[in-house]
């Protein structure tokens, strides 16, 4: 009883201390592959907008003005993704017509979908497009690779988007810059179908603190509103600003915290890398620990079983060598006291340690059985000599008696002579 004690003690120590631990560290992990996985599957919607901007900024340096005009809406649209919203070409001053400084061509989505020019930058009351930030990401992304900006929203579209800008190179020398425009129900589509399979709270973020998708866990438009708006409600929001207020985050991380409903939470922050984005992951702790209670109670449920066999085993076989030890115990106390059978044996059953001291006392009670013959032969023997010596001496005794008989006559008569 106290060595199961012992047992079970050890056991739970060990699972507290070493199989728990591991566990949730694997289950940290995989949360970690999942989130990964769905990002890289972000990614990879990402770059399927990267490869149709490397499509366009080749196909351009070989078109004239005219044809850029008349092609550009369908390199656009070439997917007929409604989630890209339009795209232009942006040359540099002077380089498209030598005369004039602002020459771009730029398509976008109208209210029915359809992809529209316009024609807005190239009027003398816009800004200088390449002297945007978004022009200057662009010219100094490296060949062939996106600078996504920041998300915005302007007088075009009603709906918050993102661009790719990638540099166009006429001749090995930049020549201008192509843009992609995503909106950002493209973030929020993804960010619903990620919370649905982790079954938890996403928010995709900028590092400013800028919200890109609304989320289920939190009752409101979110889309452009910074965290700091919404912290106040929104503990999960509180703890991703703080963490991206510490500083720049490049590989996932995960903290813990307690939300506004008073329930443990994990949060996970992994970066977008090559955008300038987060995606930030809110799940109920319990959720990670549930495959280690699961384990740990199949654990309990074999361990109990197992106990029991292990007890129920230990009683049997103790009992069996207590019947065994007792009777061996008899013999030799028998053998003690001189009341011992020498003519019965202890039966063998098994060659254990048990079973060789039986053959061990059955050899021992077989050569004093022996002795006690050969002892017995003896003493038959002595006592049959005993007896042939006494009839010699009864003889002798007649004898001796006979002739004092006949030396008394012959003395009587020699008296009569």
């Amino acid at each position: 009883f106290v060595f199961m004690i012992a047992v079970a003690a050890i056991t739970v120590l060990g699972i507290s201390f070493f199989v728990s631990p591991e566990l949730m560290r694997t289950q940290e992990r995989s949360v970690t592959s999942k989130l990964e996985n769905l990002s890289a599957s972000f990614m990879g919607e990402l770059n399927k907008v990267q490869a149709q901007q490397r499509a366009i900024t080749q196909v351009v340096p070989g078109l004239t003005s005219d044809q850029i005009d008349e092609i550009q809406p369908l390199l656009v649209d070439q997917y007929g993704d409604k989630k890209v919203f339009g795209g232009g070409i942006w040359p540099l001053p002077y380089k498209r017509d030598a005369g004039r400084e602002k020459h771009s061509t730029f398509f976008h989505r109208d209210s029915n979908g359809k992809l529209i020019v316009n024609t807005h930058w190239n009027s003398t009351e816009s800004l200088k497009y390449f002297e945007q930030g978004w022009h200057k990401a662009g010219q100094n992304a490296p060949k062939g690779s996106c600078a996504w900006a920041p998300a915005y929203k302007d007088s075009a579209s009603i709906e918050a988007r993102t661009n790719c800008a990638m540099g166009i190179y006429k001749n090995g020398q930049l020549w201008g810059v192509s843009t992609i425009d995503v909106t950002l129900g493209f973030f929020n589509e993804l960010a619903q179908k990620m919370e649905s399979e982790l079954q938890g709270k996403i928010l995709i973020v900028e590092k400013d603190g800028k919200i890109l998708n609304n989320s289920s866990g939190i009752d409101k438009e979110l889309i452009l509103k910074k965290l700091s708006s919404i912290e106040g409600s929104s503990a999960f929001a509180k703890q991703v600003r703080q963490k991206l207020g510490n500083g720049l985050v490049e590989n996932v991380i995960n903290v813990e915290f307690t939300d506004e409903q008073s329930i443990e939470q994990s949060l996970f922050i992994h970066p977008l890398h090559g955008t300038p984005w987060y995606l930030t992951l809110a799940l109920p702790t319990t959720l990670i620990n549930e495959q280690t209670s699961t384990v740990l109670s199949t654990l309990a449920t074999i361990q109990l079983p197992l106990a029991l066999l292990i007890i129920m085993f230990g009683f049997i076989t103790f009992s069996k060598l207590s019947y065994r030890l007792s009777i061996l115990n008899k013999m030799i106390a028998d053998l003690s006291t001189g009341n011992a059978d020498l003519t019965r044996r202890i039966r063998v059953k098994g060659l254990d340690e048990v079973g060789q001291i039986g053959q061990s006392i059955n050899k021992f009670i077989e050569f004093l059985h022996s002795i006690m013959i050969s002892v017995s032969d003896s003493s038959k023997e002595i006592s049959s000599c005993i007896t042939i010596a006494n009839e010699q001496v009864n003889k002798n005794k007649q004898t001796i008696e006979k002739h004092s008989e006949e030396t008394s006559q012959a003395v009587v008569a020699i008296e009569e002579m």
